[in-house]
């Protein structure tokens, strides 16, 4: 029967398992009991709080009968890496003794364990260690929950990978501590064990561990069966719990106990998954020649991709108005049969993987402006056959001057004020002067022409344009000259 069950746990751990940082419950990484040959990646911790049960024997010299101890421990083992290939952990406990047959029951602190644990070589297949342990005489020696000795054992550890699957061997030897007068064997300690994922987070464990001295006053040679299950939490947590038999037991002890372990591996967390690759969409860059061109001329428009599968890419080209031409890579924008103003032209690039992206420029059209030169705007004299006072025939000459004002608005205005040679030059001066400012007067009264815009100024009689010593010639000489100096096009 019991090779029957050591047969079927073997068949279930070649299952795959994943790889975690788990304590035992003696401190060091590995599944309940065994421990792994991996170590906790440097600074990396493991802690856990096991709750066990143990069921021993003790057969006193020359009897046959048996003392049942009925082992509950509370425990905290806690490891850290301190480096990728060395481990520390240590296992303080607390622990209930109850015994039959009369003898006294007791509880406290146990011995606390101390571990050092190594790598030596770890590659996909297989990892080798070695675990050099030290149980401290922490425990109380008069309640009998220790010997007051310290124990030291040093144990060769093997692991063996199948994928996600480990199987572990330990194997090791123990000097133990003898109080006064006491006579123990050193042990030989041994275990095997299996990690086995049967499910999403779920883990099976199944383990044989054992000790083997030759003594007159020790307990039976303790050789354990566990099976149990973890769950490992995505955070690190991990929750794990099963039974463990002991073989060589009498009918009076019951040979089951059991476990529970909740806990925590910084080692165990796992990370987002990496977002997912990025499409392979092409970088398309789009630019012209020109981005302002005239109403008439043309512009040469360029796409330059990089295309991270580095097949065929196929160009579509389109404008919000005007014509383009196209080849390839490369479009003619012509504004010949456009009114002026901004256009947009786009190209969608598609690579071999039916993946798109476009750019695209805006090109503003102009009108064409005409080349501008400064002339002497052609306007008639403002007659005064005499005196100063604008008269009818030069109201109506000014009527049509002031339309040929309003259409230049801004531009400056002369009026200049002449007179024929009758009289002294300085009444003339003042004379002219007067016909200039009574024109300027006319035309902001009536015409409601800016009056800042003009500039008044008399020649008198200095610029005549008749002959001053005839009676027409001086009539013709009564003047004001309106002067306009204006932008046109050249023709």
């Amino acid at each position: 029967m019991i090779r029957k069950v050591i047969f079927s746990l073997i068949a279930i751990a070649i299952i795959p398992a994943a790889l975690a940082y788990d304590n035992t419950w003696m401190g060091p990484t590995g599944g309940f009991g065994v421990y792994s040959a991996d170590t906790l990646p440097a600074r990396e911790f493991a802690v856990s709080f096991y709750f066990a049960n143990i069921d021993r024997e003790w057969k006193m010299p020359g009897s046959d009968e048996a003392i049942s101890l009925d082992y509950s421990y509370l425990l905290l083992p806690v490891a850290y890496g301190l480096t990728d290939k060395l481990e520390l952990s240590i296992s303080p406990n607390y622990l209930d003794i109850r015994r039959n047959r009369g003898a006294s029951d007791s509880n406290g602190f146990g011995d606390l364990y101390v571990n050092l644990k190594g790598n030596f070589i770890r590659n996909d297949i297989f990892a080798i260690g070695a675990l050099l342990q030290v149980k401290m005489a922490t425990a109380d020696e008069k309640e009998g929950l220790g010997t007051g000795e310290h124990d030291f054992g040093l144990s060769f550890l093997a692991t063996r990978y199948w994928d996600t699957s480990r199987l572990h061997l330990n194997l090791g030897y123990r000097i133990v501590g003898e109080p006064d007068g006491a006579d123990f064997d050193d042990q030989f300690i041994y275990g095997i064990g299996f990690e086995s994922q049967i499910a999403k987070n779920w883990q099976f464990i199944g383990e044989f561990q054992g000790e083997t001295s030759y003594h007159d006053f020790e307990p039976n040679d303790p050789m354990d069966l566990t099976a149990g299950f973890r769950y490992h939490n995505p955070n690190g947590f991990v929750f794990g719990g099963g039974l463990r038999y002991a073989f060589g037991m009498d009918d009076t002890n019951c040979p089951v106990g059991g476990f529970l372990q909740l806990g925590f591996s910084s080692a165990n967390v796992v990370p987002p998954p990496p977002p997912p690759a990025p499409p392979a969409i092409p970088d398309v860059t789009c630019t012209a020649e020109d981005l302002v061109i005239d109403v008439g001329e043309f512009t040469r428009i360029r796409v330059d991709v990089e295309d991270p599968l580095g097949g065929e890419l196929t160009y579509d080209w389109t404008t919000s108005g005007c014509r383009i031409e196209v080849n390839g890579n490369t479009a003619v924008f012509y504004a010949d049969d456009c009114a002026p103003g901004t256009y947009a032209v786009n190209v969608t690039v598609t690579n071999e993987g039916g993946y798109t992206n476009q750019c695209g420029v805006l090109i503003t059209v102009e009108e064409v402006e005409p080349e501008m030169q400064i002339v002497k705007l052609d306007l008639p004299i403002v007659p005064f056959r005499q005196g100063t006072r604008v008269d009818n025939i030069a109201k109506a000459i000014l009527d049509d001057i002031a339309v040929k004002i309003k259409e230049h608005p801004g531009v400056t205005v002369g009026l200049v004020g002449h007179t024929d040679s009758t009289g002294t030059r300085d009444f003339n001066m003042k004379f002219g002067q007067t016909r200039a400012e009574n024109v300027k007067e006319y035309l902001v009264e009536r015409h409601n022409i800016e009056p800042e815009r003009f500039e008044v100024s008399s020649m008198g009689p200095d610029q005549p344009i008749a002959d001053n010593n005839t009676v027409q010639g001086r009539i013709e000489n009564r003047r004001v000259e309106v002067i306009m100096m204006v932008e046109v096009p050249v023709e």
